[in-house]
């Protein structure tokens, strides 16, 4: 039997998860207020009771490993390696540019600061550009721009999505640049 726990905790909302034998059993979207640290477990433990599931019986962890907030992917991480260690589950990873696209005529971007957007073209690795950059990559591609990592629809990402996460032994952060 699959079940799953999605996990992100990227950007300035939790999302989580259970997916149960490929059925999405309940999607909990719940605004952080840059206080992930202090949520996140507690927020885990609400949704499982709430949706009468025990830890013990998640198998399965997938979850988004960045870009986005320094401390929100640490959290994240540090609980899916620790998790994943006592209980005996498997990791599931992806970067959160890939995640957000619903088709390939998209380019997802991540606000970094600085004038700058996390986002990946072309497949290739994350980077960090202009959006003057990423428009003119766009208009020449016929691309639609997604601005949405704060407001994604869990649902329509994943059905895209859920067959390009890799298994890891260890899931690591895909930061880009380094925190300030």
């Amino acid at each position: 039997m699959s079940n799953i726990l999605f996990i992100d905790t990227c950007n300035s909302r939790l999302v989580l998860s259970l997916i149960i034998e490929n059925k999405i059993m309940d999607t909990l979207y719940f605004k952080t207020n840059k206080n992930m640290t202090e949520i996140f477990n507690n927020q885990i433990d609400i949704f499982l009771k709430k949706n009468i599931f025990d830890k013990k019986n998640v198998n399965k962890i997938y979850v988004l490993n960045g870009p986005g907030s320094f401390v929100g992917i640490k959290v994240g991480l540090v609980f899916t390696n620790l998790f994943a260690s006592l209980n005996n589950s498997k990791i599931y990873s992806l970067d959160v540019c890939s995640f957000q696209k619903t088709n390939e005529k998209q380019i997802s971007i991540i606000d970094a600061r600085g004038k700058l957007y996390y986002c990946k073209l072309n497949n290739n690795e994350i980077t960090l550009e202009t959006i003057e950059k990423i428009n003119d990559i766009a208009r020449q591609n016929k691309y639609e721009i997604l601005d949405n990592s704060e407001n994604y629809i869990f649902e329509e990402c994943w059905n895209y999505n859920k067959n390009k996460f890799i298994e890891v032994k260890e899931v690591t952060g895909n930061y880009v640049k380094k925190a300030i």
